[in-house]
């Protein structure tokens, strides 16, 4: 048996079992266009691994390691992710909406086309990432760090930016209509503009 078939099998075991998938090692494996709905992980190393339009509803990751994997076009729907990395990692098009993603690493990044509507991101740092044509309305990001991130085109609409930190961000095109930025930081040359788009 593959070293693919044999994680396959053990985590649709794991799965169909409600158990939790503890220090395992997937990094560089091929699990594209899967149904791991419901996947339950803790302490999994993933870097480099390929996630491509999988269905990942309902998946709940702690302490995992995703650096440089590729989740295109995913759907995390009602995902439950905290303390993980992600490192690079490519989100384009993946559909988050009322996910969770707290308290995670996500440098980098790319969250390009991507749906993160009513989803919580509490206390991540999304440093250098990007979020062009993103939509993170309705989002909860209290204090999240949007440090060097572009969020060219993005729909932060009706989001709680709270003490959120969006130092030297790209925000061209940027709806703002509604969202709360109450103590968040932003270049001087930039928040007067802001203000008047709320």
């Amino acid at each position: 048996m593959s070293v693919r078939n044999k994680l396959l099998t053990e985590i649709q075991s794991a799965i169909e079992n409600n158990e939790i998938l503890d220090n395992i090692d997937i990094s560089g494996v091929d699990l594209s266009f899967l149904n791991l709905t419901g996947i339950t992980a803790d302490r999994l190393q993933g870097q480099k691994t390929d996630f491509k339009g999988t269905a990942l509803m309902n998946a709940s990751f702690r302490d995992c390691n995703f650096d440089e994997a590729v989740f295109e076009n995913c759907n995390f729907q009602e995902a439950d992710i905290a303390d993980c990395f992600f490192y690079r990692t490519q989100f384009q098009h993946v559909s988050m909406k009322k996910a969770k993603l707290a308290i995670s690493f996500c440098s980098e990044a790319c969250f390009d086309g991507a749906d993160l509507s009513e989803s919580i991101l509490v206390g991540t740092s999304f440093d250098d990432a990007s979020f062009v044509n993103a939509n993170l309305s309705r989002a909860d990001a209290e204090s999240v760090v949007f440090i060097g991130a572009d969020l060219t085109g993005a729909d932060l609409s009706y989001g709680n930016f709270e003490e959120a930190d969006f130092t030297n961000a790209k925000l061209d095109r940027v709806r703002w209509k509604g969202a709360n930025i109450k103590g968040a930081v932003f270049d001087e040359i930039i928040k007067g503009k802001i203000i008047t788009l709320i």
